[in-house]
């Protein structure tokens, strides 16, 4: 095998395993909505139950609810935890994706120092330098949409208004750095290098 064609059975091997990041990220990003709503409704109700504590103390009541509050306390802590860990995983998969990326950028960079025209279809239609654009888009929008969550993860707990938890949630679910040129640009990849049909 010549060393052109090595290089370019390993940029395809790199679209395979960006394909593979994404619906990783994508399945996490799904579990960490589910534990941040989860625990967005627990924050509320702890926030509901402190209030009622209080005013339960205002009003001389002395049966507070502290079992319950306890509970809560707990559920919280526990879906928190698990945020923490659908963050970090997600955190890896970008790092992954990130790797991916200089090693698409170092084998154009070899096709192009081999003297490969930078004009020429890698596979089908695709110059080699849009893969490497690609790739660093890609990573670049994942990386930017993680710190934002990781943003989320880190003050969520903290926050006790409802409008800015809502934002963070529709934050989450919505992917403001993961758009639909994203997608587009990785099915572009897929197809051209012959993954896709």
């Amino acid at each position: 095998m010549a060393a052109d064609s090595l290089v370019v059975h390993r940029v395809k091997e790199c679209c395979v395993r960006l394909h593979s990041c994404v619906q990783k990220w994508q399945q996490l990003s799904s579990r960490g909505l589910d534990v941040a709503s989860k625990l967005v409704q627990t924050v509320m109700q702890n926030k509901y139950m402190e209030s009622e504590s209080s005013f339960g103390v205002l009003q001389g009541d002395s049966t507070l609810p502290s079992v319950l509050e306890g509970k809560l306390m707990v559920e919280r802590e526990r879906l928190y935890s698990q945020l923490v860990d659908v963050k970090d995983k997600m955190l890896v998969v970008v790092q992954e994706m990130g790797r991916l990326t200089g090693s698409v950028s170092g084998a154009v960079e070899l096709l192009l120092c081999q003297g490969q025209d930078p004009s020429l279809p890698l596979f089908n239609t695709l110059p080699a330098s849009v893969y490497s654009e690609y790739f660093t888009d890609l990573f670049q929008a994942y990386s930017q949409d993680t710190c934002a969550k990781e943003s989320v993860v880190g003050d969520i707990t903290r926050q006790g208004d409802k409008d800015i938890l809502t934002v963070y949630l529709m934050c989450w679910l919505h992917q403001p750095y993961v758009t639909t040129q994203c997608t587009d640009k990785l099915e572009a990849l897929l197809l051209d290098s012959g993954l896709r049909t």
